[in-house]
């Protein structure tokens, strides 16, 4: 049997948090089939797959002092969180980690060559809940201000172009 992804973790979880929710007796409801439809609406709400609220965004974006580089959620696991990577080189490795680390109760930037570069302490669920401007220890000592973004994930395509854009609106 293969290892459970993070996203089978979490609907598992969700499923046994829902175990302990109690169905309406047959005296709060007027028939058997509104029971019976009670309990399909459980069976499907612990049945469905964790919001992405839980698990944490598709990416978010890091801006530091020299650059800025956007990190991506991988399948990998760290203190009960999931961890993020930044693009790295052709050959897989380099690039970023941005992940918690269960040690020091921090969200921790890391490189694989030089190990933590900064820190932000606190019990946060997934980079959602530190979005914004903060300030991050460095892992040498002294603090900076590390910018974290989430991209805004939209339904429908939309967006405009700018007027004076539009080839079919010059007059040449």
């Amino acid at each position: 049997m293969s290892p459970a992804t993070p996203m089978e973790e979490a609907a598992g979880n969700l499923a046994k948090d829902h175990q302990s929710l109690e169905l309406p007796d047959a005296t709060a409801t007027s028939s058997a089939q509104e029971q019976q439809h009670a309990r399909k609406r459980l069976r499907d709400e612990v049945c469905q797959a964790p919001s992405p609220a839980v698990i944490g965004p598709p990416e978010v974006t890091v801006q530091f002092r020299w650059a800025v580089e956007t990190f991506r959620r991988t399948d990998l696991v760290e203190g009960a969180r999931v961890v993020y990577r930044s693009r790295g080189t052709v050959d897989g490795k380099g690039g970023l980690k941005l992940s918690y680390q269960e040690t020091t109760a921090a969200w921790e930037v890391s490189s694989s060559s030089g190990g933590c570069l900064y820190r932000l302490p606190g019990n946060f669920a997934s980079p959602a809940d530190f979005v914004g401007s903060r300030s991050w220890q460095r892992s040498y000592g002294g603090e900076c201000n590390l910018i974290v973004m989430q991209k805004v994930h939209v339904e429908e395509d939309s967006g405009w172009l700018e007027p004076g854009l539009l080839a079919f609106d010059r007059p040449y």
